[in-house]
């Protein structure tokens, strides 16, 4: 972990803590904050991990590199391409779907609209990445 990783991580940490102040008790302060960090950390290197699988899902249609870093490096510059070809509420709710892996549901309340809306601009993009995906096999 970087530093600028640590750095979001700790300060994920104190925003915990402060939203959690009202369940803290006294007598045990460091299992609790050792907790919540342990449980931040956790889902830091998780949710990496995540990402980073995904992006090696799209680096398998690119030729073998030397080395799997660069193969991911080169999955997120695709993925973003990508993202960044669709309409800006398609890329949103594809984002928070795919990427961030959030339900529908919480996708509807973030964005403010109907779960039908989620459903329909995640198809649409999803659509969009088979074309993308498509146009990358045949090399066009």
């Amino acid at each position: 972990m970087g530093e600028t990783q640590a750095d979001d991580v700790a300060q994920e940490v104190f925003l915990l803590v402060r939203r959690r102040l009202d369940a803290f008790d006294a007598a045990s302060i460091r299992p609790w904050l050792y907790g919540i960090t342990r449980n931040v950390s956790r889902n830091w290197l998780r949710s990496r991990w995540r990402r980073a699988k995904r992006y090696q899902a799209v680096a398998e249609l690119l030729p073998e590199p030397s080395d799997d870093w660069e193969r991911v490096r080169e999955a997120a510059t695709l993925m973003e391409r990508f993202l960044q070809g669709l309409p800006p509420k398609q890329r949103e709710a594809f984002r928070l779907k795919v990427i961030e892996e959030f339900t529908a549901a919480e996708i509807s309340t973030a964005l403010g609209v109907p779960m039908q809306t989620v459903y329909s601009r995640v198809r649409s993009a999803t659509a969009a990445l088979r074309d993308f995906r498509a146009s990358l096999e045949d090399g066009t």
